[in-house]
């Protein structure tokens, strides 16, 4: 029966929804791709202006501070190393975490005391609990007011 409404009502739907996106899909692919085409140019203009400044730079730091270009380099290399190790490590740590956490709520918070359905059910208890109270709390004033004027 599944099986025959969606052979049935699919291709309308499918059509519907291509019909209503086209126009806004095609302005989106548009804007990515200047976007992309842009961020390039740019990216190309940093270059150029990187590999014209960089020796520049090496020449005069070498004049002034001879190694100093060397040593910095070598210490960069050794943290890039230190923590793309110890970084890759924390991140499959957050991962495991990830996970036990994803777990512990299926078995605790999506079931039991915690589970959509009691929740709703509290809430709805709540809610009319508070009327039963506002209600209540109406009626003893009314019946205190029309004591105060009698």
């Amino acid at each position: 029966m599944i099986f025959k409404w969606c052979l049935k009502n699919i291709p309308v739907y499918y059509g519907i929804v291509k019909e209503t996106t086209a126009p806004v899909l095609a302005v989106v692919k548009d804007m990515i791709a200047l976007c992309i085409g842009h961020f390039f140019r740019v990216i190309n203009i940093l270059a150029e202006y990187t590999a014209e400044k960089v020796p520049v730079v090496i020449d005069i730091l070498n004049a002034y501070a001879p190694g100093l270009f060397e040593t910095v380099q070598n210490y960069s290399f050794e943290t890039w190393s230190f923590l793309s190790t110890y970084l890759m490590q924390l991140f499959h740590l957050i991962i495991q975490y990830i996970i036990i956490v994803i777990e512990w709520t299926k078995v605790n918070i999506f079931v039991g005391k915690l589970s959509p359905e009691n929740l709703q059910k509290y809430t709805m208890d709540a809610i009319e609990t508070t009327h039963n109270v506002a209600t209540q709390t109406f009626a003893w004033l009314s019946q205190q007011t029309e004591q105060i004027s009698i």
